[in-house]
């Protein structure tokens, strides 16, 4: 994990700030290392985040779900390339919208 991301997340966990990783950082939280950074709203997908520890540091990350969604709709290759991926990390073990 980049140290100054780290600094910030636990600069954001230490002073109670409510946030949710989003894009290329929480792809990565899920297994997979992206290419891009995208943004969704925070108010649909604050009740389904994620909760993630990294490097002994807990924050809150996009759902999966809500990650696949959002890539979803960008529709650029990247994205939908990403979409690919996380579906595999995730195998049989349920189906995503």
């Amino acid at each position: 994990m980049n140290p100054d991301f780290r600094d910030l997340l636990s600069a954001f966990c230490a002073a109670g700030v409510e946030f949710i990783v989003v894009g290329a950082h929480a792809l990565a939280a899920h297994g997979h290392v992206p290419a891009t950074i995208d943004g969704v709203e925070f108010e649909e997908a604050w009740t389904r985040r994620s909760p993630r520890t990294l490097d002994g540091l807990s924050f809150p990350v996009l759902s999966v779900d809500d990650l696949i969604a959002n890539k979803r709709a960008s529709g650029r290759l990247q994205d939908l390339t990403d979409v690919e991926a996380l579906q595999r990390l995730l195998g049989p073990r349920r189906p995503t919208s």
